[in-house]
């Protein structure tokens, strides 16, 4: 966990995705290699589309490419499908102890169109004439979202940025609680400088959470605050003072 995973509620799509393949590439390794030959087989489509864009091949010189496309691409999203329904209750628990049941949200897999939830393969032809003219594919996988909603809202555009903090802090929790469910392993938790940035709140449900997850690292410029911070994080604690490189002293 770092300041810079804001972006996964603040950003664009791309983040979300690459939490979202992160998350099922460490639980799955046939996931991360359906990814690759998928990005692999999207490359030399959109290098195709590029040449019909140039009048230099024809839109028939797709249907080559398109049938990995596919192929790859159902794997993919099936996968994705089926995470998003086992990921959203842990996700759920996750965020409304640390919001104190403040912030409920629904998640759901965002397609790129209608069309490709339904037949990805007849989405990549109908799209093939505006994808030729854009010169890259504008359907599939990569194009993916991974949506928060309370009601019609959509938290990544309209929450609160206490509300933002919570739910990406409730990802990595559950992202925690799910890899420790299907591994049977529990990761070492790594947090740089984020507590400080929660309300007494949130930091109190926070370090509940922390208190189920076995072993954490936290990183700090300084230890200003850190008397607030709630007693069962401070209880069992070892702080390494790093002055200057080469040079660290612990303290109980």
């Amino acid at each position: 966990m770092s300041p810079q995973d804001i972006q996964i509620a603040e950003g664009g799509p791309q983040p979300r995705r690459r939490y979202l393949d992160m998350v099922l590439s460490y639980q799955d390794p046939d996931y991360l290699q359906q990814l690759l030959l998928y990005n692999r087989a999207l490359r030399q489509r959109n290098a195709v589309l590029k040449k019909i864009k140039k009048r230099e091949a024809r839109l028939d010189d797709l249907e080559t490419w398109n049938a990995g496309l596919v192929e790859y691409a159902e794997k993919i999203t099936r996968s994705r499908q089926r995470f998003v329904a086992e990921f959203e209750g842990i996700f759920q628990d996750s965020l409304e102890r640390i919001s104190s049941h403040r912030d409920k949200l629904r998640l759901r897999l965002i397609y790129s169109s209608s069309q490709e939830e339904e037949d990805y393969a007849g989405a990549l032809r109908r799209h093939a004439p505006r994808d030729a003219s854009l010169g890259f594919t504008s359907v599939g996988p990569h194009r993916q979202n991974l949506g928060f909603e309370q009601g019609s809202l959509d938290i990544t555009r309209f929450g609160s940025q206490g509300q933002k903090r919570s739910l990406v802090l409730a990802l990595r929790i559950a992202q925690f609680s799910f890899l420790r469910r299907n591994l049977g392993l529990a990761p070492i938790l790594l947090i740089d400088d984020v507590i400080r940035e929660l309300d007494a709140g949130r930091r109190g449900a926070f370090v509940e959470l922390l208190k189920e997850s076995g072993q954490a690292i936290f990183t700090t410029p300084d230890l200003d605050g850190m008397d607030s911070y709630p007693g069962d994080l401070k209880a069992d604690t070892r702080v390494l003072y790093v002055s200057e490189p080469g040079q660290a002293d612990w303290q109980s």
